[in-house]
């Protein structure tokens, strides 16, 4: 298979694929997602613009240039807009995958709201093409309409194309984002690293551990409810990466008379189903059972924000609800909404930026727990 990364301007549109995202043009994004791409036999990129010729000549010089009209002759061929720049080499590979020699056109989750009146109203989720990319046969008719077709399904933050100044400013935010990833990961690793001796070793007499992101890792407390605390929290991490950077590789050491759990918040912010969230944490859940069968696991519902646009309640309450399920008997689970005002919101007293808690929130949460490990009667 071959890639196309179309960059040829049309005449509404005519810079915009060359506007300057974060110190490089739109579309050298996407060419830099396409060559972190093995799978591909080479890389063609098609413009009429003498500026994105010159660009992708100097700075990507293992990509065949072309000003004329596209080449279609290869039997599988990858043809991704230059204005596609939020786009991921990890989503370009899976959707290779599905490929079946069914043309497979890019599409997003697009949540329609259908209102009768204002008392009545719901939320169905439907599947919208975007002119992202598409993958197809060279020998197939080259109109869309008149092949059969089938979705891939990209993440939300990925599905922004650059069609005018709206998307722009859009892709601005959604790549400053995927940006600043990298920074989060290094800091996650950095954390582990420096906690291992906190992973590995008990703690003499009655103790607690503490299990899960930075609302765990940033609670800074020794002792609760009589049981001494050991908090094996990090800071950015989801239950995925938790399983995957501490569990499954066996850093962390599961005594403790009490386990205290705390997940989710960093699982709903990205385009996983409730399922698979509720099967990572599930998963994290039996390793520590398998590994202490005699500690109660205490599991802390994922509390509800306070203006925060990267989150928002009503998937924290969906999520909440099917980990719950799925948790079923094997946990304590301490519902969180007690943290909540009047409007569903985290209290503003209890909370430093809508998110992570005040001492004022730790002290409320505390306080619940001690009353939860007193019931315990250990």
């Amino acid at each position: 298979m071959k890639a196309i990364v179309d960059c040829r301007n049309d005449n509404n549109q005519r810079n915009l694929m060359e506007l300057s995202i974060w110190g490089k043009p739109c579309f050298a994004h996407v060419i830099n997602a396409v060559e972190g791409v093995k799978d591909f036999t080479s890389i063609e990129v098609y413009t009429d613009s003498d500026k994105i010729y010159d660009y992708v000549k100097v700075n990507h010089p293992n990509c065949s240039l072309f000003k004329s009209d596209i080449n279609r002759q290869d039997d599988d061929i990858f043809m991704i807009s230059g204005r596609a720049c939020c786009i991921s080499s990890k989503t370009i590979e899976e959707s290779i995958k599905s490929f079946t020699g069914v043309t497979l056109l890019s599409c997003i989750r697009k949540r329609l709201v259908l209102t009768q009146d204002l008392y009545n109203c719901k939320t169905v989720v439907d599947s919208c093409a975007i002119n992202a990319f598409y993958i197809f046969k060279a020998e197939e008719n080259n109109d869309l309409l008149n092949r059969n077709y089938a979705f891939y399904t990209i993440p939300d933050e990925e599905g922004v194309v650059v069609n005018d100044v709206n998307d722009f400013e859009l892709a601005l935010v959604l790549k400053k984002k995927q940006e600043n990833r990298p920074v989060v990961e290094k800091m996650i690793d950095s954390i582990i690293e420096e906690k291992k001796p906190v992973f590995s070793c008990g703690v003499e007499g009655k103790s607690i551990c503490f299990i899960g992101h930075s609302q765990i890792d940033q609670w800074k407390i020794s002792d609760i409810g009589g049981f001494k605390v050991r908090n094996c929290g990090v800071s950015g991490i989801s239950s995925f990466e938790y399983k995957e950077k501490i569990i499954d590789k066996n850093l962390l050491n599961c005594d403790g008379d009490i386990i205290l759990a705390m997940h989710g918040t960093n699982d709903v912010v990205w385009d996983y189903t409730y399922d698979e969230i509720a099967d990572s944490i599930l998963s994290n859940i039996n390793y520590i059972h398998s590994n202490n069968k005699n500690a109660p696991i205490v599991f802390l519902s994922c509390l509800h924000v306070n203006g925060r646009l990267d989150r928002s309640n009503e998937r924290i309450d969906k999520m909440n609800e099917v980990v719950k399920d799925a948790l079923g008997n094997k946990v304590i689970w301490v519902d969180t909404s007690f943290m909540n005002d009047k409007y569903g919101d985290l209290i503003r007293e209890y909370t430093v930026d809508g998110l992570h808690l005040s001492e004022v929130g730790y002290s409320v949460l505390q306080e619940k727990i001690e009353k939860v490990i007193d019931g315990l009667k250990l």
